[in-house]
Parts: structure tokens; C-alpha cells; sequence
């Protein structure tokens, strides 16, 4: 599923990034054009109009939207994806990709952590620390948290966590709802998490075969897939 931003996202994003239809140098020195928009062919002396800027803005949403729906193992309640949209808009997608103790807090559903994460991306490539930066990485830390639907309370409801096949597909039980993995990557990070949080493998098992040592769960899972 490729997560939709809302309006309320998509407000948060031009409320940051003011529309310029001439090409500019943002304070780290990229070439930018539009609604904070970049790219290879954007250099001095380019001008668009606003039908141009508002559809590299779509196109550019839709990007940060999709390189984040498959990075996640969670469920997400609109305002911690548009949070998180905006956040891989403005800094693009390689974000997640050097930032494992980021994607660690949001898959472990430890949302202060992950808020606070969020808030140390303020500065450009020198150092130095922009206002404008602290600013929107506040507004879309207090957005993340914002409607939150999970805590872990206590390590017993992570310890529920299990794997498990049915059919032709594998499933992860967090102790409160079933998730399809549809990508093998999403099964080795949160073997990954689980191991390093317990120091083993999460519990994994065949559905069609009779195991009494998941008879508790199974029961649960009987009442959920149908």
C-alpha cells in the first residue's frame, strides 16, 4: 500500500516551502525551483509557472510517499504519515538509509524516540543549524505524535510478537493485529529488531501445523484471519 498524504500534510510541506517560480540556490547551495523542487536540469536562470511548480509538487510528494511505503512494519495513524512525508521530502529518501536508529524507533512503535530523532536533521551539509530547519522539524515531530495509536507499555506485549505462514504468504502478529509482509526485507528488520531488543529469534511458526505451544496465540489468530 503506498501511503497518501492529506491536505493537512500537503499544507504543512508549503507552509516551509515558498513557491518561487525562478530558480534559486537554497542555503546549502542546490539549485531549486517551485515548491522546494530539485533535480539534475534545475540551474541558473530557469524560470516555471505555478501550474509547472504545483505539479512538480505532486510529482515530488508522491516520490517521498512512495520510497517510505515499504520501509515501515507498523501501522501509521494520517498524522504520523504526513509527518513523515514531509520529512522525506525535504530531505530525501537516503535519510532512512543512514539513519537505522531512526527506522528502529518507528518499527519498534517507540514514537518519542523516533520524534526526537527527527529533530537533531537542522542543519545543512556545513553544520550549520538553520532556524527555518528547527522549525519544521518541531512541526512535524509534534504532528508524528499527534493521534498516536500503539505504546509499548511493557517488553510482555512485544514478547507476542510472532511470524507465522498461512497459505502462500507470511504474517506478523504484534499481540494486537496481523500484518501482511509482502517483502522479504520487512521480515529480516523485524527479526532484526526483535534480536537485538531479546537476544533471540522471534517465534515463528506454520499455522497448518499443530503446535501446542502456541496454543494461546493461535486461538487470537483464529479470531483475526477468517
Amino acid at each position: 500500500m503506498v501511503y497518501q498524504i492529506s491536505q493537512n500534510g500537503i499544507d504543512l510541506i508549503k507552509s516551509f516551502e515558498c513557491c518561487r517560480l525562478t530558480s534559486y540556490q537554497d542555503p546549502a547551495g542546490v539549485w531549486t525551483i517551485g515548491w522546494g523542487h530539485t533535480g539534475q536540469f534545475i540551474g541558473p536562470g530557469l524560470t516555471c509557472t505555478q501550474e509547472q511548480a504545483d505539479i512538480w509538487l505532486e510529482s515530488d510528494i508522491e516520490v517521498a510517499a512512495g520510497g517510505i511505503s515499504t520501509t515501515f512494519i507498523v501501522e501509521l495513524n494520517q498524522n504520523q504519515i504526513d509527518a513523515l512525508i514531509s520529512f522525506t521530502f525535504n530531505l530525501g529518501y537516503g535519510v532512512w538509509l543512514g539513519d537505522p536508529d531512526l527506522l528502529t524507533y518507528i518499527n519498534t512503535r517507540q514514537w518519542e524516540k523516533a520524534a526526537e530523532e527527527m529533530q537533531l536533521y537542522c542543519h545543512i551539509a556545513s553544520g550549520e543549524i538553520l532556524s527555518g530547519l528547527v522549525r519544521r522539524r518541531k512541526a512535524e515531530a509534534e504532528l508524528f505524535l499527534s493521534g498516536k495509536m500503539f505504546e509499548i507499555a511493557n517488553d510482555r506485549a512485544i514478547q507476542m510478537d510472532c511470524l507465522f505462514a498461512y497459505e502462500d504468504a507470511t504474517y506478523y502478529f504484534n499481540g494486537d493485529n496481523i500484518y501482511v509482509l509482502t517483502d522479504p526485507a520487512q521480515i529480516n528488520i523485524l527479526q532484526a529488531v526483535y534480536h537485538d531488543n531479546f537476544g533471540v529469534n522471534m517465534p515463528t511458526f506454520d499455522w497448518n501445523l499443530p503446535n501446542p505451544t502456541y496454543g494461546l496465540l493461535r486461538d487470537l489468530l483464529s479470531r483475526k484471519i477468517t
